[in-house]
């Protein structure tokens, strides 16, 4: 499955893809949860959502929403210390260079 590395920043441009976006778990609520990634996500999830640990950073795998909200379909815990500024540059990498990391179709 291809995904596009993002943040909060970019789901407006990629809706209806498979994104990967690296993020802090703020709040859990149910089957939902918030996080930040360059501004505020919300995510929801069919599965169980109570494994996550507010203040973790993680990888998580999803398709966006037409309301920028992302569906996650898996997840990887990157444990609590995590350079955020990493992850952007990350980011911003990916989408100066596309041709190395996704296709634009």
């Amino acid at each position: 499955m291809e995904s596009i590395r993002v943040d909060a920043t970019l789901l407006q441009q990629f809706i209806g893809h498979t994104v990967r976006i690296i993020a802090q778990v703020k709040q859990v609520t149910g089957n939902s949860f918030v996080a930040e990634s360059n501004g505020t996500v919300q995510f929801t999830s069919e599965a169980d959502t109570n494994e996550l640990i507010q203040g973790h950073w993680y990888e998580i795998v999803g398709i966006v929403q037409k309301d920028l909200s992302i569906v996650a379909l898996q997840w990887f815990d990157f444990g609590e210390n995590f350079n955020a500024s990493a992850a952007t540059k990350l980011v911003e990498v990916v989408h100066r260079l596309p041709e190395l990391y996704y296709s634009k179709d």
